[in-house]
């Protein structure tokens, strides 16, 4: 599927999405929303240190990495998207705004 992205969202290469994936294997534990689903990021934003994720649901997550070893049940901070169209109008528009 072919998406439009906005600043400060970016599409990532395959190689960008395993070096994140990685991270997230670090930072995700067995208390945390996303343990134990499959995950694949497919963009980030240059703003911060957010990263878009495919999760094998169907649905979408915003995930702030915090770049350590092992998180919790809070963190790596996590917002759910039902569709990539509820991803762009309540978190990539209000990210472009301004940018």
């Amino acid at each position: 599927m072919d998406r439009e992205w906005l600043e400060p969202w970016e599409k990532i290469s395959d190689d960008q999405a395993m070096f994140f994936k990685g991270q997230l294997v670090k930072e995700i534990t067995s208390t945390h929303p996303l343990f134990g689903l499959q995950l694949m990021p497919i963009g980030r934003s240059e703003a911060n240190d957010d990263i878009l994720v495919s999760l094998s649901t169907g649905k979408l997550a915003v995930v702030h990495l915090t770049w350590g070893n092992s998180g919790d049940h809070l963190w790596p901070s996590t917002e759910l998207y039902d569709s990539w169209e509820e991803f762009v109008d309540k978190k990539m528009l209000e990210d472009n705004f301004g940018y």
